[in-house]
């Protein structure tokens, strides 16, 4: 089937309306719809599921075992980030 070539979206000259009138700026729907062209469509939703009882002790051992197993002492987890101080 014949595709269709893909017309790249072009850049508004400003990217904010409105100001003018004492009223704050917002984003336009000419720069809305600019930038949701170029960017791909977001996951709309993510299920992580964790068991009972996990928490910063399990993580480390994990990241632990991976590390040993994989010989990288600089190996991060996808988790890793989400980290913050006792909890997950």
């Amino acid at each position: 089937a014949p595709t269709t070539p893909t017309v790249a979206p072009q850049k508004p000259a400003s990217m904010c309306e409105g100001g003018s009138d004492g009223t704050l700026k917002r984003l336009s729907k000419a720069a809305f719809e600019y930038w949701t062209a170029i960017n791909p469509t977001p996951t709309k939703s993510v299920i992580l599921m964790l068991g009972d009882g996990y928490g910063p002790h399990i993580h480390t051992l994990a990241r632990s075992v991976k590390r040993s197993n994989t010989q990288s002492s600089t190996l991060k987890m996808a988790l890793d980030p989400y980290l913050i101080g006792s909890a997950i």
